[in-house]
C-alpha cells in the first residue's frame, strides 16, 4: 500500500469521534516503515501514545524523534512537557515550560502557544502545591480574557478552585456570585469547610449535587458518567458530615461510593481512608483491605493527603497489634519528614500506650516541644500527660513557654487557669497573664478568685462597656465592688441583674427555689418519665431512719453506753481472742467461757488423734477477721443495698 492511501486512512481515523488511538498508532507505524523520519507520522504517533496514557512507550518514541528529526523534537515542547508532568518529573516539566515561554516571540500563533503552556504550567504548579503561583497566572489570564469568551467561565471556576486551597480565600463571598454553576457551588463549599462553616458548606454541597444531576441529564449523559461526576461532590459532602460527627450519614455516603464502582481511583482512595477513620478499631480485617485500596489509588494525592494516609496506616497497625511494623514505619516517617510534628507525636504515643513508659514519654515530648514550640498538638499532649502524672507546675511552665511564642486561644487560657487553680504556690504569679487577651472573662474571674480585685474589676468593666452584660460579668462587678467596700457601685450593677428574665427584686421565693444552680444545689430529686404522657415528675428521697441498737431484756437504756458489738459471737471468734494471742495468754484460759470448748471428733476416738469411729473429720472453717465497727455514709443518689446473708433459709438448721 502506498503512503498516499495510508495518509488518507490516517486522516479518516483522526476525524472519527471517539478517536481509535490503537488504529492511529498502527497506521503511523506503517507510514514510518516506509518513511522513517516522516514528521507528521512521528508527531501523530507521539500524541496518540500520550492520549492512550502509554507514557513509557511515548517516552521511548520521543527519544527516537530526537535522533531522527531534532527540529521536530523542539516543536513538540508542549507534548514533551505534558509527558514529563504525567511521569512525575514536575520540576523538569516546569523548567521546560518557562524556558520555552521566554524564547517565544510575538504573534497570534505564539500567543496561542503561550496560553497553552500557561495552562499546563498551572497544572504542574498545582501538583507541586504552589497554589499562590497558580493564582497569579490565573489572574493574568482573566485580565487578558473577555467575559463574553466561553473560556472565561472555565477560567473563573478553576481559579476559585485553586483559591479554596489557600488562606487568601477568607470567605466564599469573594467568589463571583454571577456564575451559578454546580462547580462554583462546590468551590464555595470548600472555602466554607476551610473556614469552619460546616453547616453552610453542607447546604451548598446539597445544592451542587442537585444542579449537577439536572445539568448532566439535560445534556443526555449516561448514568455512569453522571455518577462519576457526582462522586466528587458526594465525597466532600460525606467529609462535611464527618467533621460534624454525623458518622452514620457519612459512612452511608462513603459506602455508596464504593458500591457504585466508579472508575476514579482518587475518590475511591479517599472514601476508603475516611471509612477507616470512622470505623477505628471495628472490622480491622476489612479496614486493612480498604487501606491497601487507598494506598494503590494515592498517586494523585497531595503531599498532605499522602502523609495523613501513611499515619493512618500506622494507627491501623497499632489497632491490629502489629507494633513492630508500626514502630518501623514511624521511624521511617520521621526520617523522611523531620520537620513534621505528627511523626514525633505518634512515637510518643507508642511509648506511652504500648511500652507503658510515661516518664520516658514526658522526656521525649519535652524535647519535641523545644524543637516545635508553636505546635499545639505536641503542647497539649505534653500538658495532658503532665496533668495525669500530677505534675501541675511543670504543665504550667510548658504552657507558659508555648504562650510566649504563640497567640493564646480560649482553650489555652482555660487550661492555664485550671492549672493555676491546682497549684496554689503559683496562684498569684502574673507573668503568664501578660500574653493573654486583656478582655477575657475567664481571666477576670481568675483574678477575682486570686485576690487581685482591682484588676478583676477593670477587666469586668471593659467587658461590660463592650456590651457584654451577661450574668457572669454583672456578678463579677457586684462581687468585686463588694470586696472593695464600694457598696454604692455594687448596688448600681446589682440593679442590672436579671434572673428568669426579671429583675432580682421581682422574683418570688417560690420561683427562686426552682432555679437550678448546679453544684451548689442541696435539693436532690429523682426524675421519672411517664410513658403515656411523657411528663417529668419529681420525687423526694425519704431519709432512712436510724435503728436503735439491740440490747438484752431488763436493760436500762443509757444513750452514752455503747454495748459490745461482739457479745453474740463465741469468745474464740472475738477480736479480743486474736489480740490476746499476741500478748501471750494461755490458750486454755481463752477457751473457757459460757459457750464451752469445741472438741473435734466425738464418741469413740474422740481424742482427735485418730478417727476410730469411722466418721470423717470435719474441716475446720476458715475464720475471718472481725472488724469492730464499719461506718457507712450514705451517698446521695445511690441505692443502699442491705445484706441479709445472716438469715437462715427455711427448712434448714
Amino acid at each position: 500500500m502506498s503512503t498516499r492511501h495510508l495518509y488518507a486512512d490516517l486522516e479518516r481515523a483522526l476525524s472519527q469521534l471517539p478517536a481509535d488511538y490503537a488504529k492511529i498508532i498502527k497506521l503511523s507505524d506503517k507510514i514510518l516503515k516506509l518513511v522513517p523520519n516522516d514528521p507528521d507520522a512521528l508527531h501523530v504517533k507521539f500524541s496518540a501514545l500520550i492520549s492512550q496514557e502509554a507514557f513509557a512507550l511515548a517516552d521511548s518514541h520521543f527519544s527516537i524523534v530526537q535522533k531522527l528529526n531534532s527540529s521536530l523534537a523542539k516543536e513538540l515542547v508542549f507534548e514533551h512537557a505534558y509527558l514529563l508532568y504525567q511521569q512525575g518529573n514536575t520540576k523538569e516539566a516546569l523548567g521546560l515550560i518557562r524556558t520555552t515561554k521566554s524564547n517565544i516571540g510575538e504573534g497570534k500563533v505564539e500567543e496561542k502557544m503561550i496560553r497553552q503552556l500557561e495552562l499546563l504550567e498551572i497544572q504542574v504548579l498545582y501538583k507541586m502545591e504552589d497554589y499562590q503561583a497558580c493564582i497569579e497566572i490565573y489572574e493574568s489570564l482573566l485580565e487578558a480574557t473577555s467575559e463574553e469568551d466561553p473560556f472565561y467561565t472555565e477560567l473563573i471556576v478553576n481559579y476559585n478552585a485553586v483559591k479554596s486551597y489557600t488562606q487568601s480565600a477568607s470567605s466564599s463571598s469573594e467568589m463571583s456570585e454571577s456564575i451559578d454553576t454546580y462547580e462554583m457551588s462546590y468551590n464555595r463549599a470548600c472555602v466554607k469547610i476551610q473556614n469552619g462553616e460546616i453547616n453552610e458548606a453542607i447546604t451548598l454541597l446539597l445544592a451542587a449535587r442537585q444542579k449537577c444531576r439536572e445539568v448532566l441529564e439535560q445534556e443526555e449523559y449516561e448514568e455512569n458518567d453522571i455518577e462519576s461526576e457526582l462522586a466528587v461532590i458526594v465525597t466532600q459532602l460525606a467529609y462535611a458530615y464527618q467533621l460534624l460527627h454525623r458518622d452514620a450519614e457519612a459512612l452511608d455516603l462513603y459506602l455508596g461510593i464504593l458500591k457504585s464502582r466508579i472508575n476514579n481511583p482518587l475518590i475511591t482512595a479517599i472514601a476508603s481512608n475516611n471509612i477507616n477513620s470512622i470505623k477505628q478499631e471495628k472490622d480491622l480485617f476489612d479496614s486493612a483491605k480498604r487501606h491497601k485500596v487507598a494506598v494503590s489509588g494515592s498517586e494523585k494525592f497531595t503531599l498532605k493527603q499522602k502523609k495523613i494516609l501513611e499515619l493512618n496506616g500506622v494507627i491501623l497497625n497499632l489497632f491490629m497489634k502489629q507494633n513492630t511494623l508500626a514502630i518501623a514505619v514511624v521511624k521511617k516517617y520521621i526520617e523522611e519528614n523531620p520537620n513534621d510534628p505528627a511523626g514525633y507525636l505518634l512515637q510518643a504515643g507508642i511509648n506511652y500506650h504500648i511500652n507503658k513508659k510515661p516518664a520516658k514519654t514526658v522526656e521525649e515530648l519535652q524535647d519535641y516541644h523545644q524543637k516545635f514550640p508553636s505546635s499545639v498538638p505536641i503542647t497539649l499532649t505534653l500538658v495532658q500527660i503532665q496533668i495525669t502524672q500530677s505534675m501541675f507546675p511543670n504543665a504550667i511552665l510548658t504552657l507558659q513557654s508555648h504562650l510566649a511564642k504563640a497567640q493564646p486561644t480560649p482553650l489555652m487560657t482555660s487550661i492555664m487557669l485550671f492549672l493555676q487553680s491546682q497549684s496554689p504556690s503559683t496562684l498569684k504569679e502574673s507573668a503568664w497573664m501578660n500574653s493573654l487577651p486583656t478582655k477575657n472573662k475567664q481571666l477576670a474571674e481568675f483574678k477575682l478568685k486570686s485576690g487581685r480585685v482591682k484588676e478583676a474589676i477593670k477587666d469586668f468593666k471593659d467587658l461590660y462597656d463592650d456590651g457584654n452584660k451577661d450574668l457572669g460579668v454583672l456578678c463579677g462587678l457586684v462581687l468585686g465592688y463588694v470586696m472593695e467596700g464600694d457598696l454604692e457601685k455594687a448596688e448600681k450593677y446589682f440593679e442590672g441583674l436579671k434572673v428568669l428574665g426579671k429583675p432580682v427584686e421581682e422574683i418570688s421565693a417560690s420561683e427562686l427555689d426552682k432555679i437550678e444552680i448546679g453544684i451548689f444545689a442541696t435539693k436532690k430529686v429523682s426524675v421519672a418519665v411517664s410513658e403515656s404522657t411523657a411528663e417529668v415528675q419529681t420525687k423526694k428521697i425519704k431519709p432512712k431512719k436510724k435503728r436503735k441498737p439491740v440490747v438484752s431484756k431488763n436493760f436500762t437504756y443509757d444513750p452514752e453506753f455503747k454495748p459490745d458489738q461482739e457479745r453474740w459471737i463465741p469468745k474464740r471468734e472475738r477480736q479480743s481472742y486474736m489480740q490476746s494471742l499476741k500478748k501471750g495468754k494461755r490458750r486454755e484460759e481463752l477457751n473457757k467461757g459460757p459457750q464451752g470448748a469445741a472438741v473435734s471428733g466425738g464418741g469413740i476416738g474422740g481424742t482427735g488423734s485418730a478417727n476410730i469411729g469411722g466418721k470423717k473429720k470435719e474441716k475446720e472453717k476458715e475464720q475471718l477477721p472481725v472488724v469492730e465497727k464499719v461506718e457507712v455514709k450514705e451517698v446521695v443518689g445511690s441505692p443502699v443495698i442491705s445484706s441479709k446473708s445472716g438469715k437462715k433459709k427455711k427448712g434448714k438448721k
